[in-house]
């Protein structure tokens, strides 16, 4: 959460941000956090970066496969579509289904590996 706070401070360039943002919501542990966060801070978002840089940030959210978070991810952009980039947001939504659709497919599996401890 650091570092996406820092990302919409003045001593990081605004072009850095994004990437700053986008990792953040990659991370496997802290990634659906980081994303309350981004949707909780939208408007300040948006009005740092440059709108061609938003679509990075989206991208972060395509591993963000919990129950409720990536159905919270859709529901949000749909809900706020932006003035550039759709086509590749819609890409990044697209891969989001498939990494879950992947994870529904394979829980059991994924149970019980980590049970095993592996």
């Amino acid at each position: 959460l650091r570092a996406v706070a820092r990302a919409l401070a003045d001593r990081v360039r605004a072009q850095t941000g994004p990437v700053m943002v986008q990792r953040a919501l990659r991370n496997r542990d802290h990634g659906p956090a980081a994303w309350a966060f981004v949707r909780d801070n939208w408007d300040r978002l948006t009005a740092r970066f440059s709108p061609s840089l938003i679509p990075r940030v989206i991208e972060g959210t395509t591993w963000l496969v919990q129950d409720g978070v990536a159905s919270d991810v859709t529901a949000f952009v749909d809900a706020h579509p932006l003035p550039s980039g759709g086509r590749t947001i819609a890409q990044h939504m697209e891969r989001l289904g498939v990494h879950r659709a992947a994870l529904e497919r394979e829980r059991e599996r994924f149970s019980a590996t980590r049970a095993e401890g592996h």
